[in-house]
């Protein structure tokens, strides 16, 4: 699809908004819809992502001081630390989601 079709389509999304279903061949073939809808419809899923990393990383730290905090044994200088969590402010706004 190009030229006049593309222009109606995308004149037709600014006026009624909404999403749009390409279909080829008789087939679903795409989907156009607006970017506040497509971060609508992305934003929980990045934002999934990004803490599920997080927490992998928090994990690994955890486990690394754990084995670090038993490695040095009982006369160790160290305390063992109270369970600290990172989280982040808004983790999507800086990638401009």
């Amino acid at each position: 699809m190009q030229g006049p079709e593309l222009d109606n389509l995308l004149r037709l999304l600014k006026l009624i908004g909404g999403k749009f279903i390409l279909v080829e061949d008789g087939k679903p073939h795409a989907v156009l819809l607006s970017y506040d809808e497509f971060q609508k419809l992305i934003l929980p899923v990045a934002e999934e992502k990004v803490l599920g990393k997080l927490r992998e990383i928090e994990e690994v730290n955890r486990q690394v001081l754990t084995a670090q905090l038993l490695e040095g044994g009982q006369d160790s200088e160290v305390e063992r630390p109270e369970e600290v969590k990172i989280e982040p402010l808004d983790p999507l706004e800086s990638r401009g989601f």
